[in-house]
């Protein structure tokens, strides 16, 4: 009767000590991750060997606050059911892809995945801005952003319906007249300026001296040159213009709302 007794408390005792070890203490995971103890929050998760729907969510948010985007993209993907409820890991983690350029996850199919979910308004606002790219003829609907945002949001469509094709034939007939179509205006003055000084010393040398004197090839030359390299310019230029509005629209909209909904990813 002994034995039988003194079986049974072993028992109880090891699926004691089994569950002990299994579960998860969500209090010491808040406080490594409240202070930033990245050591220790990794060490802990790694101990937890008992696979799970939690402890890959848990792992998942724990790249997150340390950016580790490869591995996150890795759990994420396991824990997707568990992930999607947690609007502020998925507030946090899409401005961090809404500003970070280099990270491996892949956008696109981020943000399209969550198009088909509802979440606050703040993971609608941040998901509205990045499909921005993709709906180029949607129309900019007020309560889709917030206010402050707002300006930031207009000049990047403005900017979006440039194209570098149109400027450069505004600049071929008359130079400087394609930066100023996206509004760079004092470049396109100087480009005017330039240009038209060299043809009019061109004019110059070949009414003067002819068009076969070495200094009327010269300046013809020179002409041609910055008259191609005006064109090209315009091209090159509104391209630029147009990542620049998309990359200052990402850079308000990530501190916009980082500051006023998401300043840590746990509380």
């Amino acid at each position: 009767m002994k034995r039988i007794i003194s079986s049974c408390i072993f028992l109880l005792l090891s699926f004691q000590l089994s569950y002990t070890q299994q579960s998860i203490d969500y209090n010491f995971i808040k406080h490594v991750s409240r202070e930033n103890k990245k050591i220790e929050h990794f060490q802990y998760l790694k101990m937890e060997v008992e696979p799970s729907d939690t402890l890959e969510y848990l792992k998942a948010k724990y790249y997150i606050q340390y950016n580790m985007d490869s591995a996150f993209e890795h759990h994420f993907f396991k824990s997707k059911p568990l992930f999607l409820q947690d609007t502020l890991a998925l507030g946090y983690i899409s401005c961090y892809l809404l500003s970070n350029d280099s990270t491996k996850i892949n956008k696109n199919e981020w943000f399209q995945q969550l198009n088909n979910y509802s979440f606050s308004k703040e993971v609608n606002h941040v998901t509205a801005i990045y499909n921005l790219q993709f709906l180029p003829s949607k129309e900019i609907k007020p309560h889709e952003y917030p206010n402050l945002l707002t300006k930031s949001v207009i000049e990047y469509k403005l900017a979006k319906q440039k194209s570098p094709i149109k400027a450069a034939l505004l600049s071929s007939i008359f130079p400087g007249l394609g930066k100023v179509y996206i509004g760079k205006y004092r470049m396109g003055i100087s480009a005017a300026f330039v240009n038209g000084l060299f043809a009019y010393q061109t004019y110059e040398s070949i009414h003067q001296l002819g068009v076969k004197h070495p200094l009327s090839i010269l300046n013809l030359l020179l002409a041609t040159i910055f008259y191609s390299s005006n064109i090209y310019g315009s091209y090159r230029d509104t391209q630029y213009y147009k990542a620049e509005k998309l990359q200052q629209l990402y850079h308000d909209a990530s501190n916009y709302y980082s500051v006023q909904s998401f300043p840590y990813l746990y509380k």
